[in-house]
């Protein structure tokens, strides 16, 4: 990016970044995100206890906060506490959250991405124009975009469309929503390395950037009515 651009490209892209920031998309993004990221696993419990490469551990609080949450139930399972009627209640309802509530979480983020690349999107829109109003000059944003779309040594491979483990470790490819030219989620480059530690990752087809072809024509736009004195 900085052997591509020069000052003036280099202060739109700035200027972009910036807008990020004052408009706290972080904040928006990652709350809009969140329940897909739970779905696909980025966010781990494990990894935020420490305990990603410790099973022993993992196991010991797995049974401990299962017997916590059956001494919260037992009054209300029937038959006596630790009797089998009230063990086999309790495992019953515990196998069918975890069934039906997978599926729910499924069925409940599936519209939830498609909002929040939306919502992505309309972000990056507005960075877009506050750049331009910052700078004075929404051509050169424009032109940025339209040659860096066009570079013929662009990447094969998008890295910030990594979703392995990696990226659940905490790594800052994650912030994909973010960045200042477009990542696609699709199948496009997706190799082994992709899939989580059981060879398989949700991969959605939708974009969290707007084309660069829509965002050039909105600052073309946006220029002219700035020489027109409309905006």
């Amino acid at each position: 990016m900085l052997d591509a651009c020069d000052d003036a490209e280099l202060d739109a892209v700035l200027a972009h970044e910036l807008a990020h920031l004052r408009n706290r998309d972080a904040a928006v993004l990652t709350a809009a995100a969140f329940l897909p990221s739970l779905v696909n696993g980025d966010y781990s419990l494990w990894r935020d206890l420490g305990l990603d490469d410790a099973p022993a551990a993992r196991l010991l609080v797995g049974v401990v906060g299962g017997a916590v949450v059956y001494a919260l139930a037992a009054p209300s399972l029937p038959g006596a506490p630790l009797s089998p009627a009230s063990l086999g209640s309790f495992l019953a309802a515990a196998v069918a959250v975890v069934l039906l509530g997978g599926v729910a979480l499924g069925v409940l983020a599936t519209p939830v991405v498609f909002l929040a690349r939306s919502l992505s999107r309309t972000r990056e829109f507005a960075a877009d124009r506050a750049a331009a109003r910052l700078t004075g000059s929404p051509a050169t944003l424009a032109s940025l975009l339209e040659r860096l779309g066009d570079a013929e040594t662009a990447p094969e491979r998008d890295a910030r469309a990594t979703a392995g483990p990696a990226r659940r470790r905490g790594d800052p490819t994650g912030l994909h929503g973010l960045c200042f030219l477009p990542g696609g989620f699709g199948d496009d480059g997706a190799t082994a390395d992709d899939a989580g530690d059981d060879g398989f990752a949700v991969r959605v087809e939708t974009r969290s950037h707007p084309a660069a072809a829509d965002r050039v024509a909105r600052l073309r736009d946006l220029a002219a009515s700035m020489e027109r004195g409309d905006a």
